[in-house]
């Protein structure tokens, strides 16, 4: 072969690989989307019911947001706001809680759905829950609050 069809069929290559790296990349993110959202309310019904900013006994300010995301800040006059993700399973509360978003490992847990913590629901009304610690078998009482800074958190 001469040299400027060498050049073509190495330009045409290199245009078709980028293509398919680029369609791929595309396809990945659009799957992604997809379990993102049905992460988010893994339980629709239990998930809507559990939305909301609610206080623990101890203090504790918890803040479930429909998207799957949550704050939270360990009493009223604590600033520091933590984040974490969560998922309404049958009747279950799990919590991925951990490092930035950008780790590795936690970014892996979360995608497979490997939870941090897991709490029964053990009794739920408009204003109130409680929760079942798994690891712990404590009860925790949630009740409805509002909190300004954990509404305006990003």
């Amino acid at each position: 072969m001469s040299e400027p069809k060498n050049r073509r069929l190495l330009l045409k290559l290199l245009i078709a690989g980028t293509l398919l790296v680029a369609c791929s990349a595309i396809a990945l993110f659009c799957l992604f989307i997809a379990h993102q959202r049905r992460f988010a309310m893994g339980n629709p019904v239990l998930g809507n019911q559990l939305v909301g900013t609610w206080v623990g006994k101890h203090g504790v300010i918890l803040q479930l947001r429909p998207d799957g995301t949550a704050r939270s800040r360990s009493n009223a006059s604590d600033p520091a706001i933590t984040y974490f993700e969560w998922r309404a399973a049958v009747k279950e509360l799990e919590v991925f809680q951990g490092p930035p978003q950008h780790d590795l490992r936690w970014t892996i847990n979360r995608v497979i759905g490997k939870p941090s913590s897991r709490f029964e629901v053990q009794e739920m009304t408009p204003n109130a829950f409680q929760l079942l610690d798994t690891q712990s078998c404590k009860l925790l009482q949630f009740d409805k609050t509002s909190d300004a800074m954990l509404e305006t958190a990003p």
